[in-house]
């Protein structure tokens, strides 16, 4: 080996991945006239400098963020819930009132509470019934942080018995936040005598039915009950009182009967009134039933007056037949001056209305209609099984005027 080689392999020509390391740590190698420096560890591959890239970058952006967020001003805290919160509440919000009489008042205070950090003002209040009374002065009312405003509420007993139960509801309103604090009453009403049923519904009866239903007072307080009608006249509801017989060791009811005739009627027909009757309990001496009941007509056809224009009739007309029994439909005729005629019925419904239902429709022309002054509208009704009954059910026809 020459003197210039000697001196090349000696100083190497710089490595590209930089430095050599400590040849303590490090071992030369020589190789074909080059030297290469061999680690214990072994270099980075491509994938691994890139992800120790990637890494380095994510935490220059966090640590930008922060400081971006530290700098910034502090976004203000999250506005409170509008309904649920217990910042402002009544402590307790339920008072038993325990078992009392009918027609007795009872008077609770409660504690309306503000454990905000701010004042709230109450701009709304609600009671459950007209028997539940709120107090009067409290709306706009300003509850300060940390205070307690004295809530007085009255409950009248009234006629109602059993379990009840009855709340107010008060609206406040604070910086940013709305609350709604609740104030329950609840108990039990011992009832001077029951009402049973407490109202009457006959439902729907035909022309001519007469029916009749009782509504029974029953003492329970009272060891006696004395019922009087205040009124004896109540339109198509007749009304009277007797007295049950009782075994000895109960108290004796007392019955109410009423009885109702429905009328005649076109059309169907709902009808009301109020049984007012007075009792010897000093707790409820009035007592008020109410009474109703409909009235459906054997026939009934839809509509009753079709207006027709003045001249120039085309289209059609449909009408709807309503029965109570069974019926059938035996002829459509309209009435003029010159007397009756019978009118054809359009489309396949003719067949069905010759068909026992309770529920027919049809369609007539207008043309069919120039010269009517009335349609009539033959029905045949079933009376039990082997008798049938004969109605004429009329359609009346107006027509408008020309101007």
């Amino acid at each position: 080996m020459t003197k210039d080689d000697a001196n090349r392999v000696q100083r190497p020509s710089p490595d590209p991945r930089g430095p050599a390391p400590d040849p303590a740590a490090v071992g030369a190698v020589e190789n074909q006239g080059r030297v290469e420096w061999v680690s214990e560890v072994s270099p980075p591959t491509r994938q691994e400098t890139l992800s120790g890239f990637l890494a380095g970058a994510c935490l220059m952006g966090i640590i930008l963020f922060a400081a971006q967020s530290y700098s910034k001003p502090r976004s203000p805290e999250p506005k409170e819930s509008f309904i649920g919160k217990t910042s402002v509440a009544f402590d307790p919000g339920l008072f038993d009132y325990g078992t009392v009489r009918q027609a007795e008042v009872v008077q609770h205070d409660f504690r309306l509470v503000n454990r905000s950090t701010n004042g709230a003002r109450i701009v709304a209040m609600q009671a459950s019934c007209s028997c539940t009374l709120v107090p009067e002065g409290l709306l706009g009312k300003v509850i300060k942080p940390s205070e307690k405003l004295l809530f007085p509420l009255t409950f009248n007993t009234g006629s109602r018995y059993g379990s009840q139960e009855s709340w107010v509801e008060v609206a406040l309103v604070s910086k940013g936040a709305r609350y709604v604090a609740r104030a329950i009453l609840r108990g039990e009403i011992k009832e001077d005598f029951l009402i049973m049923p407490s109202a009457v519904d006959f439902g729907m009866l035909r022309p001519g039915q007469r029916a009749s239903r009782s509504v029974i007072l029953r003492p329970k307080a009272v060891t006696k009950l004395d019922v009087k009608v205040v009124e004896q006249a109540h339109g198509p509801f007749d009304v009277s009182v007797r007295e049950q017989e009782g075994d000895g060791s109960t108290c004796r009811n007392c019955e109410v009967s009423i009885t109702f005739q429905a009328s005649k009627c076109t059309s169907r027909e709902t009808i009301s009134d109020t049984i007012n009757l007075t009792t010897s309990s000093k707790r409820v001496p009035v007592v008020s039933i109410p009474v109703s009941a409909r009235i459906a007509p054997d026939i009934e056809i839809s509509p009753e007056v079709v207006v027709l224009p003045a001249s120039g009739l085309s289209g059609e007309s449909r009408f709807t037949l309503l029965t109570t029994q069974r019926s059938r439909v035996t002829q459509v005729a309209v009435k003029t001056a010159e007397g009756s005629n019978e009118i054809e019925v359009l489309g396949a419904e003719e067949g069905n209305l010759k068909k026992w239902a309770f529920s027919h429709s049809f369609r007539v022309a207008n043309r069919a209609l120039v010269a009517a002054q009335e349609i009539d509208v033959a029905v045949e009704l079933q009376q039990g099984t082997d008798r049938t009954e004969a109605r004429c059910v009329p359609v009346q026809l107006k027509r408008l005027t020309e101007r």
